[in-house]
């Protein structure tokens, strides 16, 4: 039964796995940008630094811009900053120790524009940009120990103890009896 049980649990991972993959391939994120002096639709993973991206109101940011001309430009960076409300950009200089949440001059991969309009320079790309740093260091990380995962941990700790302790009580119950430990052993499987 519990071969059965394993062997389902991996068919059904297995499963999930490769939806989430062929999901992860179907959803690419397309830009506008200009180059040649006219403007073309491409795949966000098609640029490069030095392109110019025109940005509009619903667009995600396909790489980290410095923003070069802006129109009443807001964005939302929330899975970057954790700012709730979207940031008003503007095409500003800034000091170059300015952190990253005062930048309103660069919008960042995986932003979402939620109003106005901007020309940004392909500053950054990939596994290069803020957002793909981020992910390198998550995937750096060994564990991620939260209390919620602490507090699992403990109960699946608790629950293996007490099953096991059950099925020792069994096990003596059924010797106790006069049986063997065989019999023990398959009168409950």
């Amino acid at each position: 039964m519990t071969l059965v049980n394993a062997t389902i649990g991996f068919v059904q991972e297995s499963k999930a796995e490769n939806a989430i993959a062929a999901l992860a391939k179907s959803v690419t994120t397309e830009a506008t940008a200009i180059r040649n002096g006219q403007k073309i639709r491409l795949d966000a993973r098609e640029l490069v630094p030095g392109d110019l991206v025109v940005l509009a109101s619903g667009d995600k940011v396909p790489a980290d811009l410095r923003l070069v001309s802006v129109r009443d430009l807001q964005v939302s960076e929330a899975g970057l900053t954790g700012e709730s409300l979207p940031v008003q950009k503007a095409a500003a200089s800034l000091a170059v120790a300015t952190v990253l949440a005062d930048r309103i001059n660069m919008a960042y991969a995986g932003s979402l524009v939620t109003f106005g309009q901007a020309q940004g320079l392909v500053v950054a790309t990939a596994d290069r940009t803020k957002t793909g740093r981020i992910s390198q260091l998550i995937e750096r990380s060994s564990s991620l120990e939260t209390p919620l995962t602490r507090k699992i941990e403990e109960f699946s700790r608790a629950q293996l103890y007490i099953i096991l302790g059950l099925a020792v009580l069994t096990f003596v119950v059924a010797i106790g009896k006069g049986g063997s430990w065989v019999e023990g052993i398959r009168d409950k499987y």
